[in-house]
């Protein structure tokens, strides 16, 4: 990482930070489709356009300036985001592991890069995580982070990504599962917007037409397809059904061990080794049948209905697809 200092300010850059100038940055992706509520596609250009004559001038000093500007929210991000990234991954049960390096592909999205916050391991497949720590709730911002999680998710040809978004002392997690019309609208827009760029044309500054279809799209896949702070229990819910197994399958390993010494052990008392003994022995155990004696003395069907009590007994069942 690159430490730059601006204006009291410190930030840590990702490696190779100059080469944002030449991409789109899946960070800026919801503004250019329209989805963002704090920018739109034509101030991304603006900037954009800056930065490229910036790095074609050499003046590093003022691209880095421009980039990271100070201000409360940036600060608050710099101090809690690689906490809040390690307390998802402890909720999780995951591993997390730090990118340390931009998400390219070369081949279709030559244009695009991504820089995930970390990257979960679970069950030794890794799934992009982003970290978002507003100073309050902001619903409003949902479809621009979605919007990046999914550039994240299709450069690491993940199937599903994490976001943890922190704010008013809350831990949210949420999940969402890839989605390829969700994506191709994506990056459609992101071609026609790297035009604009490259022939020094204003894009629209009222957003792309699809914007309203992909709004809609992001309502609809984060009323489905959102676990708000509950995906540790569907990972719990998973681990639940694979001990049950597990379990199952020691009880019949046990069995067929318990087997093999009773056959071992016969008619005899049991066996004596060294440090150890089994004993297969035969108790009498006596049942009473209290109905029975109830009714023998003289108590109807009634009566022993009326002193039987109902007992709520709460059964735990995972089913997991």
């Amino acid at each position: 990482m690159t430490d730059a200092s601006v204006g009291g300010l410190t930030q840590s850059l990702p490696p190779g930070w100059t080469k944002r100038p030449r991409y789109i940055c899946a960070s800026e992706v919801g503004a250019i489709c329209g989805l963002s509520p704090h920018e739109g596609p034509e101030s991304i250009w603006q900037r954009k356009v800056e930065d490229r004559r910036l790095l074609q001038e050499g003046d590093f000093h003022g691209l880095m300036k421009r980039g990271i500007a100070p201000n409360p929210d940036i600060e608050r991000g710099n101090r809690l985001e690689r906490a809040v990234a390690e307390w998802t991954a402890e909720r999780l049960r995951s591993l997390l592991v730090y990118p340390g390096r931009e998400l390219i592909c070369e081949s279709r999205y030559a244009h695009i890069l991504a820089h995930p916050d970390g990257m979960l391991v679970l069950d030794g497949v890794e799934y992009p995580l982003e970290v978002k720590c507003p100073r309050h709730q902001d619903s409003r911002s949902l479809p621009a982070w979605r919007a990046q999680l999914a550039v994240q998710m299709a450069l690491s040809d993940a199937t599903r990504g994490y976001m943890a978004v922190f704010a008013d002392a809350e831990l949210r997690i949420l999940t969402f599962h890839r989605e390829h019309e969700f994506e191709a609208h994506l990056f459609s827009e992101c071609d026609k917007w790297w035009d604009c760029v490259l022939h020094s044309r204003r894009p629209d500054p009222n957003g792309p037409a699809s914007s309203e279809w992909l709004s809609h799209n992001i309502r609809q896949t984060t009323k489905d397809d959102v676990v708000n702070d509950s995906q540790e229990l569907a990972d719990q819910a998973s681990r639940y059904d694979r001990l049950g197994k597990q379990i199952k399958d020691l009880e019949l390993q046990r069995d067929a061990v318990a087997a093999r010494i009773k056959g071992s052990i016969l008619e005899s008392r049991g066996i004596r080794g060294t440090g150890w003994r089994a004993t297969w022995s035969q108790s009498d155990r006596k049942k009473t049948n209290w109905e029975q004696v109830a009714m023998a003395a003289g108590a109807t069907e009634e009566d022993i209905s009326r002193h039987t009590k109902e007992v709520q007994v709460r059964t735990l069942r995972v089913t997991v697809d």
